[in-house]
């Protein structure tokens, strides 16, 4: 084989294993986000069996509450990842940047927190129609109690002991 052949198969070659290993990347990325969104579907279906137990609704209210929870969920989890987001962007900022620079970042800031209170106090007004003050409070308290139970159950995990 002469040596540009040579040069060209190796090329080749590499370019191959460069590929796979992309590949391999690639895949472990897939395989981390969905085991993300399917830690997440099951974390959802936990509470939701934890608040029906919990709320003991009537079939009029489920039929109400649900949708109602499920977008405010939804609207939490939005609301997470654009905050997220900013915070990446406020943590990139370096001290270099105008001042006209910071107070966008600040407003922002101040523009999501409102967004979120504003969604919660809608929400909490929605509650108030379809539901009797009592468990409006008891949902309150029982995602408070949820949230204890799984963190209790995840740092479970991490130590190596199982539930």
């Amino acid at each position: 084989m002469n040596k540009s052949l040579k040069i060209s198969v190796l090329f080749i070659l590499l370019l191959c294993l460069s590929n796979t290993s992309g590949f391999a990347q690639y895949g472990k990325h897939l395989r981390r986000d969905f085991d993300k969104k399917e830690m997440r579907e099951k974390i959802e279906s936990k509470k939701i069996a934890f608040l029906t137990d919990k709320l003991n609704l009537s079939p009029e209210e489920a039929q109400k509450f649900w949708p109602l929870y499920n977008q405010n969920t939804k609207n939490k989890y939005e609301d997470k990842d654009g905050f997220r987001k900013l915070m990446k962007s406020i943590k990139r900022a370096d001290e270099g940047q105008t001042d006209r620079y910071y107070e966008n970042l600040s407003d922002s800031l101040m523009k999501m927190r409102k967004l979120q209170f504003d969604r919660e106090q809608k929400f909490y007004m929605d509650l108030k129609k379809i539901l009797p003050a009592k468990k409006i409070f008891m949902l309150f308290r029982a995602e408070k109690e949820f949230h204890r139970v799984l963190l209790h159950e995840l740092r479970g995990r991490k130590g190596g002991h199982s539930h």
